[in-house]
Parts: C-alpha cells; structure tokens; sequence
C-alpha cells in the first residue's frame, strides 16, 4: 500500500462537510456502500465509492452517540450507539433503525460484531469490560 492515499471523502456534492468526528465505518458485502458513524452528528452516512451520499441516517434514540458499525453477509447494517445503550439494525433499503438490544440488556456498548455462521451478535461493553454473546433476531 505503501500509503499512496487514492480517495479522500470530505464533502458532499454541495460541497458541505461530511462529517463531524467519523468514528467508525464498514463496506456493504458487494462493496456498493461505505457507512460510517459520525459521533458528533448522531448520524450514520452511506455513501457510494466514489463519494457520494445515498443517505444520512439520523434516529436520536437508536444510534444516538453512534459508535461501531457493521455489516453482516446478508447487507444487514448493525450500529452500537452508546449514550441510550442500544445495539440496532438498519435497514439500507428503507432508513429504518429497528432497536435490538437496549436498557438492561446492554451496558455501554462500544463494539458490535455478527457471525453468519453462529447467528450471533458479539458486543463489546465498555462500561462493564465484558463481551456479551446474544441470539441475532432475522
């Protein structure tokens, strides 16, 4: 790689600033997509490989404080967003943010991952200094 910078993803077409404080990203199974959480903005952006926007995601209480996101084979799009301790699914197609986890179940989670062939959801909580292993509703 020999750190030869290809693509910078700063501002949008009109030319406004992306991005806040861009603390996490993962890629969409094809490669079509980029979503990355913006912790400042509350916000999840999608954007293309080129760089443009397809979407920003905002949802004050399940990605509130967005930390990690990824994305499971199927595209499904899993987001930790700390402030209101809530592990959520977002539906790339439609916007929707549909909660999974929160409250009592998690305690401040900073890290999620997904596993296709255990069908689990594996979350990293910051507060407690545990990873918690949980059923992955379809």
């Amino acid at each position: 790689m020999r750190g030869n910078v290809i693509k910078v993803f700063e501002k949008d077409d009109d030319d406004k600033k992306l991005f806040q404080f861009p603390d996490y990203l993962a890629v969409s199974p094809d490669l079509s997509t980029i979503y990355i959480s913006d912790f400042n903005n509350d916000t999840l952006t999608l954007l293309t490989q080129e760089g443009r926007v397809l979407d920003v995601v905002k949802d004050n209480y399940n990605i509130y404080d967005p930390r990690n996101v990824t994305v499971d084979s199927a595209g499904r799009v899993y987001v930790c967003g700390q402030s209101f301790n809530a592990v959520s699914r977002l539906s790339p197609e439609t916007g929707t943010v549909t909660a999974l986890l929160g409250g009592q179940d998690v305690s401040w989670p900073r890290c999620v991952a997904t596993s296709d062939r255990t069908g689990c959801l594996y979350v990293g909580m910051g507060d407690s200094k545990l990873i918690e292993i949980f059923e992955n509703p379809k």
